[in-house]
Order: C-alpha cells, then structure tokens, then sequence
C-alpha cells in the first residue's frame, strides 16, 4: 500500500499520478493537510509493506521491479529491518556521507557508492515502512522521516538507502529552506540529543550547534 498527502491536486496530477505502478497497488491519497506527519498517521495504513511517498514523486515504469528487488535484497541481509528509501546519510566525524540513485531539480544524485548501504537517517520523500510507525505530529513537516528511522534504530531495526531509482520534482530551490524548518530542527535535536550528533539529508546536527 502506498500513501501520499496532497495539498496541491495539480502536483499531485502531474507526477505521482502519473505513475503505472498504481495500476496494480492501492494508493490513499490524504488531501488538505497541512501537517504532513499528522496525514500520514490518519490515513490508518496496514500492511506488512507500507510505502509513504510525496506528491511531487513520479515513479519510473520499472521502479515496481527495483523495489521488489531492493526489498528482497535487504531481507538477505537483515530480515529485521525498520525503514527503507532512496536518499540517506550517516554521520561521519567531519560532516556526513550520502547514499542515492534519483533525479531531483533537473540534475542526477548518486551517492559515495551505490546502494543497497545502511544509513542512521533517510529523506522523507519516500519512506518504505513495515507499517507499524507512528509519525511525529510535533515535528512538522520536516524531520518526521529521520525521526521514523531513529524510532527503528531504538528498537535494534535498521535504516537503508535501496536501488529504486524515481523522479523527485520539488519546486524548492536547491539550498533554500521554508520559515518552520529550524522550529522542526530545534525540536528534532531535543528529541534525539542522546544520541547527537545527527544528520539528514539536509543538516548536520551537533550537541553545542546554535539550535535549541
């Protein structure tokens, strides 16, 4: 199963649901929510695979056949993983190594090396769950991905970056971020500040940064 928020039907038209995938997979598409975190939790989702992804997401013809692959991979490896996606990063003592394979803003990311890599957190753009995550309301709508992975990391389950190439279409300009991000990123790091310092995709968070 697959569930996606949408606040704006004309993106969500010209990407996700442009995709063939869900020809075959049900999607719950969560419309008018304003917190992202608070969608996802009220869409109620059950499964033993459940894949939240954004409305800005085109999923490729053959991305059914990567991630059913992706997925068997890890299980060879590790039967009790928590999270899986596309985009991750482990923090490493002078900043943070990424690992990707996806087409965002017009240009390719790929990563240090190529997936299937184990990270500590993974970019919420798609988020391949076992379906028993609680979403962090609190955090907004940024973080709440890296805080599902540390959710897994507490319980022993790990975190990965699989080979399932996609299309993320965001409008941000590269680099820039919206006005509630640093309220989310205050919250985040008191949350988790057992366990500093932390990375995303997009910041490093350390114990004696100027965040709260």
């Amino acid at each position: 199963m697959f569930v996606t928020a949408s606040h704006k039907p004309e993106i969500l038209e010209a990407n996700l649901l442009r995709s063939s995938i869900f020809r075959r997979y049900p999607l719950v598409i969560q419309r008018g929510f304003e917190n992202v975190p608070q969608a996802y939790n009220d869409a109620h989702a059950q499964g033993d695979v459940v894949i939240y992804v954004h409305h800005d997401v085109f999923l490729p013809d053959d991305f059914e056949t990567n991630l059913l692959a992706g997925i068997a991979d890890i299980e060879t490896r590790d039967r009790n993983w928590g999270v899986l996606g596309v985009a991750g990063v482990v923090v490493t003592p002078s900043g943070k190594d990424f690992y990707a394979h996806l087409t965002g803003r017009g240009q390719i990311f790929t990563g240090v090396s190529p997936p299937p890599h184990e990270v500590e957190t993974l970019d919420e753009l798609i988020l391949i769950t076992r379906g028993d995550f609680t979403f962090d309301e609190s955090l907004g709508n940024h973080f709440y991905g890296a805080d599902i992975c540390l959710q897994a990391r507490l319980q022993g389950r790990r975190a990965y970056v699989i080979e399932a190439f996609l299309q993320h279409n965001c409008g941000r300009e590269f680099g820039t971020k919206p006005p509630d991000f640093d309220d989310s990123r205050a919250l985040f790091k008191n949350k988790y500040r057992h366990l500093l310092p932390l990375a995303t995709t997009c910041t490093r968070i350390e114990q004696d940064d100027s965040s709260t």
